[in-house]
């Protein structure tokens, strides 16, 4: 009997590790509102932790493209000069690609998960961005074209445009960081396969190479939906024998009775 294949991605399964354990402390006693505010602080950290990696990005582009030159940043500061090897700058740079990837995988997995929250709320005319606005988060929350309103209605289609339109802008912001990876990876290719200044250097810019396509791939792995099945003996061992005392679940001699006979079966 073929098992069911379920198509879910990386950032969907670590989505509802963080809202069961959100379960467990509302059990505790923690507030709805302690969990918003806190989920908002947590996106407000990391993106300022993402927003600085940003900023070193710019550094580094700034540094390389006008103090680059024949495979050094040289710098002179009065009658001394300082050269440091590129592909060595443009390894810290892929160290730092990969650490943004991941910052950004969290500020969007943060946002779908306060979204989420946000729409367990079921108080009439209560919002959860003015509510974020007051305690000091959601600064954007009176300037964002979105609006849930159950008295009125857009006839004319604006609000949607002006949502698009915002989305889209958006997206465009992100166009710079595209663009500092194809000059990352310009440059890597350049020191490693075409004009190496010694093989230190070269094996430090194919090694770089090797992180940024890691970094890339790890983002979209994460995102995109991936074919897994039920792993049935976490589901038995790891999770309802738990649920009774042990050796008292009513499932468990047909369980060990299975496993007896698929391990029998491999065997053969």
């Amino acid at each position: 009997m073929s098992r069911r294949i379920y198509w879910v991605s990386f950032r969907q399964l670590k989505a509802h590790e963080f809202h069961s354990t959100l379960r467990h402390l509302k059990r505790t006693g923690t507030s709805w509102a302690d969990i918003y505010l806190r989920l908002g602080e947590i996106f407000q950290e990391t993106t300022a932790k993402w927003l600085r990696i940003l900023g070193s990005f710019l550094v580094i582009y700034l540094i390389v493209s006008s103090l680059g030159k024949d495979g050094l940043a040289t710098v002179n500061i009065f009658s001394y000069t300082f050269s440091v090897p590129i592909s060595h700058i443009l390894a810290a740079a892929s160290v730092l690609l990969l650490v943004s990837a991941q910052h950004l995988l969290t500020i969007i997995s943060i946002m779908e998960i306060r979204n989420r929250e946000a729409l367990r709320i079921r108080l009439s005319r209560f919002s959860a961005g003015s509510f974020g606005l007051f305690n000091g988060q959601d600064e954007m929350a009176l300037a964002t074209p979105v609006m849930v309103n159950n008295f009125f209605s857009d006839k004319l289609g604006v609000l949607s445009l002006v949502g698009m339109s915002y989305m889209f802008a958006l997206s465009l912001a992100l166009g710079p960081i595209l663009g500092f990876i194809i000059f990352l990876f310009s440059w890597q290719i350049e020191l490693a396969f075409i004009s190496p200044r010694n093989l230190l250097e070269g094996l430090v810019a194919f090694f770089s190479l090797w992180v940024n396509s890691i970094a890339i791939f790890y983002f979209f792995l994460f995102l995109i939906p991936l074919p897994l099945t039920k792993n049935a003996f976490g589901i038995r061992w790891g999770l309802l024998v738990r649920l009774h005392h042990p050796g008292l679940h009513p499932q468990l001699r047909f369980w060990i009775e299975e496993e007896e006979r698929q391990r029998s079966i491999k065997q053969k």
